[in-house]
């Protein structure tokens, strides 16, 4: 989903999207993946240390569909 929210955004320009994105979606993006990266480092796998990676998450898709309601062509798909 996060390699989602770049890519569909650049369509391979990452660079130039990095500088386009919104500062509240980067943020977002930021958060989740620092949350993954550490949560894959801590030696523990239980299930619970993960929680704190699904808010951004939620709140990355809501930006996400927020963004495809601009966009007039994605706007019927997001409605199904």
């Amino acid at each position: 989903m996060i390699l989602l929210a770049i890519v569909c955004r650049t369509r391979g320009r990452v660079r130039e999207a990095l500088r386009s994105m919104p500062a509240d979606i980067f943020w977002l993006i930021c958060w989740s993946l620092g949350g993954l990266i550490v949560m894959s480092l801590v030696p523990s796998k239980r299930v619970d240390r993960i929680f704190p990676v699904v808010p951004p998450l939620c709140l990355l898709l809501g930006a996400q569909v927020g963004l495809g309601l601009t966009a007039q062509e994605i706007r019927g798909r997001v409605y199904q």
